[in-house]
């Protein structure tokens, strides 16, 4: 098992989050880190009026839309992969 590492994120001006983290996640842990952040300060002058957590909460449902979304184009994408794939088995197996 790899060593761990202990890393400190900070979110939104809230309390630092810390985590012992295996070290190949520190890139998208930081990464997630960046983006967060950036949502937070843009979002909170295109919505001066909402709430710290009203504006968290569209933050949350903007990466677990987005989360979804990924995963559907990953499914759409291994089964367009399954079918290139019967088809090449179809195209070999004709050849022999």
């Amino acid at each position: 098992m790899a060593d761990k590492q202990h890393i400190t994120v900070k979110i939104a001006g809230l309390s630092p989050l810390h985590m012992d983290i295996v070290p190949d996640q520190e890139e998208a842990i930081r990464k997630a880190e960046v983006a967060l952040n950036y949502l937070w300060e843009r979002w909170k002058l295109r919505f001066p009026t909402k709430a710290p957590q009203e504006l968290m909460t569209l933050i949350a449902f903007h990466f677990a839309r987005n989360f979804e979304m990924l995963n559907l184009s990953a499914e759409r994408m291994e089964g367009c992969l399954r079918d290139a794939d019967a088809e090449l088995d179809a195209i070999l197996t004709e050849m022999d």
